[in-house]
Protein backbone atom coordinates (compact mmCIF):
# COMPACT_ATOMS: atom_id res chain seq x y z
CA UNK A 1 0.00 0.00 0.00
CA UNK A 2 1.27 3.54 -0.65
CA UNK A 3 1.49 6.50 1.30
CA UNK A 4 1.03 8.84 -1.17
CA UNK A 5 -0.86 11.87 1.24
CA UNK A 6 -4.06 11.01 -0.69
CA UNK A 7 -6.38 11.11 2.79
CA UNK A 8 -9.94 12.06 1.46
CA UNK A 9 -11.54 11.49 -2.15
CA UNK A 10 -15.12 12.81 -3.01
CA UNK A 11 -16.76 10.81 -5.57
CA UNK A 12 -19.61 12.45 -7.38
CA UNK A 13 -22.31 9.76 -8.24
CA UNK A 14 -25.57 8.96 -9.64
CA UNK A 15 -27.52 6.38 -10.87
CA UNK A 16 -25.98 5.77 -14.27
CA UNK A 17 -23.90 3.03 -15.46
CA UNK A 18 -21.13 5.24 -16.00
CA UNK A 19 -21.41 6.21 -12.55
CA UNK A 20 -20.96 2.29 -11.28
CA UNK A 21 -17.96 1.83 -13.62
CA UNK A 22 -16.45 5.35 -11.76
CA UNK A 23 -17.08 4.09 -8.70
CA UNK A 24 -15.86 0.43 -9.52
CA UNK A 25 -12.57 2.18 -11.24
CA UNK A 26 -12.27 3.98 -8.07
CA UNK A 27 -12.16 0.92 -5.71
CA UNK A 28 -9.23 -0.82 -7.99
CA UNK A 29 -7.54 2.37 -7.75
CA UNK A 30 -7.21 3.77 -4.07
CA UNK A 31 -6.99 0.02 -2.88
CA UNK A 32 -3.27 0.81 -3.43
CA UNK A 33 -3.50 3.83 -1.49
CA UNK A 34 -3.65 4.66 2.48
CA UNK A 35 -7.24 6.15 2.22
CA UNK A 36 -9.12 7.46 5.11
CA UNK A 37 -12.27 8.88 3.54
CA UNK A 38 -14.40 8.25 0.60
CA UNK A 39 -17.60 10.21 0.28
CA UNK A 40 -19.91 9.46 -1.98
CA UNK A 41 -20.92 12.75 -3.06
CA UNK A 42 -24.47 12.58 -5.23
CA UNK A 43 -26.94 16.13 -5.85
CA UNK A 44 -30.68 15.38 -5.62
CA UNK A 45 -32.71 17.71 -8.24
CA UNK A 46 -35.94 18.01 -7.88
CA UNK A 47 -37.64 15.65 -10.71
CA UNK A 48 -39.08 13.32 -8.43
CA UNK A 49 -41.11 16.34 -7.40
CA UNK A 50 -42.54 16.45 -10.63
CA UNK A 51 -45.88 14.23 -10.17
CA UNK A 52 -46.80 16.06 -7.39
CA UNK A 53 -46.21 20.04 -8.45
CA UNK A 54 -49.70 19.37 -10.25
CA UNK A 55 -51.26 19.00 -7.04
CA UNK A 56 -49.50 21.99 -5.40
CA UNK A 57 -50.57 25.53 -5.34
CA UNK A 58 -47.31 27.58 -3.83
CA UNK A 59 -44.65 29.91 -3.80
CA UNK A 60 -41.06 27.90 -3.07
CA UNK A 61 -40.38 30.01 0.00
CA UNK A 62 -43.80 28.86 2.03
CA UNK A 63 -43.70 24.76 1.39
CA UNK A 64 -39.79 24.13 1.29
CA UNK A 65 -39.99 23.38 4.90
CA UNK A 66 -43.60 21.27 4.83
CA UNK A 67 -44.44 18.42 6.07
CA UNK A 68 -46.07 16.86 2.46
CA UNK A 69 -42.37 18.06 0.83
CA UNK A 70 -40.13 16.67 3.97
CA UNK A 71 -42.12 13.13 3.57
CA UNK A 72 -41.63 13.17 -0.45
CA UNK A 73 -38.09 14.23 -0.21
CA UNK A 74 -37.57 11.48 3.13
CA UNK A 75 -39.25 8.54 0.75
CA UNK A 76 -37.44 9.39 -2.25
CA UNK A 77 -34.55 9.33 -0.52
CA UNK A 78 -35.04 5.73 1.30
CA UNK A 79 -36.26 4.05 -1.74
CA UNK A 80 -34.32 5.77 -5.01
CA UNK A 81 -31.04 7.39 -3.78
CA UNK A 82 -29.47 5.20 -0.43
CA UNK A 83 -29.68 1.98 -2.26
CA UNK A 84 -27.65 2.44 -5.14
CA UNK A 85 -25.06 4.61 -2.33
CA UNK A 86 -24.95 1.62 -0.06
CA UNK A 87 -24.35 -0.76 -4.06
CA UNK A 88 -21.71 2.13 -4.42
CA UNK A 89 -20.10 1.56 -1.07
CA UNK A 90 -20.16 -2.50 -1.44
CA UNK A 91 -18.33 -2.02 -4.84
CA UNK A 92 -15.57 0.12 -2.76
CA UNK A 93 -15.55 -2.90 0.03
CA UNK A 94 -15.46 -5.39 -2.35
CA UNK A 95 -12.20 -3.94 -4.49
CA UNK A 96 -9.90 -3.78 -0.81
CA UNK A 97 -11.06 -0.32 0.27
CA UNK A 98 -10.73 -0.08 4.16
CA UNK A 99 -11.03 3.54 5.19
CA UNK A 100 -14.32 5.57 6.07
CA UNK A 101 -17.09 5.55 3.29
CA UNK A 102 -19.20 8.14 3.21
CA UNK A 103 -22.45 8.97 1.80
CA UNK A 104 -23.57 12.46 1.41
CA UNK A 105 -27.01 14.13 -0.40
CA UNK A 106 -27.53 17.54 -1.28
CA UNK A 107 -30.91 18.45 -2.30
CA UNK A 108 -31.53 20.98 -4.60
CA UNK A 109 -34.80 22.19 -6.33
CA UNK A 110 -35.26 25.52 -8.41
CA UNK A 111 -35.52 27.75 -5.87
CA UNK A 112 -35.38 25.33 -2.63
CA UNK A 113 -32.71 23.60 -0.65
Amino acid sequence: MVNCGLKKVLLPVDKSENSFRAVKFAGNFLRNFRVENITLFYVMAGGYLSEHMKNLDFRAELIKNSEIITKIKKKHVEENIMPFLSEYEGVLKKAGITGLIEKKLRKEIRGIR
